[in-house]
């Protein structure tokens, strides 16, 4: 198949007549104010409206870690809504589009359809720009991953996704009109983010606080879920805890053996040790993030237990009269 590969819109006409923009204002389709970054509000009708598109579909912070995506999520279709109903999960509205089909636990994000997406004349007066061209396209072409069954467009129409003037038999043409104009298979003229789907939010954490190197994103990460410190602390040093715990006594213990214990068995000292050692091991790795925390705890380890059997091996002499009588 051919795509048009232009700054035309990416289907022939708009997929609703109420839909349509002629002779109208535009704050109809558009909201009459807009939060940036900084959480402060404008006004849309202050700003041109070719920027306000460009911030209402940005993904910008997304492209900044493309390479790294593959650790969140796979390079193939987000699921419909119908499927993401069928493993429980819990659609929430989102206006972010950075946010658009990034999911935690059991909920997923997902930005309605911009009705403005939908007018080709918006198209042809507003998105004229390659990179909001691109970013457009791809938003679009999400929405015809979620919905491409009947019961998907109920379910957008309840959850207030799309449209409620958008029938199943128009959304089917509109589609059938956007694959001939999208490339959606080589993404020639879509934005590199929607060449994944869904993106898991505890993993793009990872790799927001791995490639912004900020106190702002090592507390908080891609997106913080915590509206309260004491949830935040509960539920992410409680493991800690545990692990510097099971540490501490992992590394107090062989030591407790070398002073107490009288082993002439070298294969029963060498059985011990090396359970101990593991022991130190996996809460070392288990309280500790990050490779070279991980290959140090390694190095330390086994360098304290060579130490210690050595200590052991050699205990052949007589500490506790009743200990020896007892070993014997």
């Amino acid at each position: 198949m051919e795509y048009k590969h232009t700054l035309s819109p990416p289907f022939s006409q708009t997929i609703s007549s109420d839909l349509a923009g002629e002779d109208k204002a535009w704050d109809i389709v558009l909201p009459a104010t807009s939060h940036g970054r900084s959480h402060c509000i404008a006004r849309t009708s202050d700003h041109d409206v070719s920027s306000f598109v460009l911030a209402d579909l940005d993904v910008s912070r997304l492209n900044a870690m493309h390479s790294h995506l593959w650790y969140a999520g796979r390079a193939r279709c987000c699921r419909a809504l119908h499927r993401q109903r069928m493993i429980d999960r819990q659609i929430v509205i989102t206006e972010q589009a950075d946010l658009h089909m990034v999911w935690y636990e059991s909920r997923i994000f997902l930005k309605p359809v911009p009705r403005y997406l939908l007018d080709d004349q918006f198209w042809d007066r507003h998105i004229r720009h390659e990179t909001l061209h691109s970013a457009a396209s791809g938003s679009l072409l999400s929405y015809t991953w979620l919905i491409s069954h009947p019961s998907d467009v109920q379910i957008a129409h309840e959850l207030k996704l799309n449209p409620a003037t958008v029938s199943w038999q128009a959304w089917t043409v509109f589609v059938e009109d956007l694959l001939s104009h999208v490339d959606f298979k080589g993404y020639a003229n879509v934005n590199k983010r929607y060449r994944y789907g869904e993106l898991r939010l505890f993993r793009l954490s990872t790799i927001y606080r791995l490639t912004h190197l900020s106190l702002e994103s090592l507390l908080g990460g891609y997106l913080s879920m915590y509206d309260q410190y004491a949830v935040f602390f509960r539920e992410k040093l409680a493991w800690s805890l545990v692990a510097f715990l099971c540490e501490h006594v992992a590394c107090r213990f062989p030591a407790l053996l070398g002073h107490r214990l009288i082993l002439r068995e070298s294969e029963y000292a060498g059985r011990i040790c090396g359970f101990w050692c593991l022991l130190d091991c996996l809460t070392r790795c288990g309280g500790r993030a990050g490779l070279c925390g991980f290959c140090v705890d390694i190095h330390s380890a086994f360098h304290a237990s060579g130490r210690i059997w050595k200590e052991m091996e050699g205990s052949m002499i007589l500490i506790d009269n009743q200990n020896l009588l007892s070993v014997l």
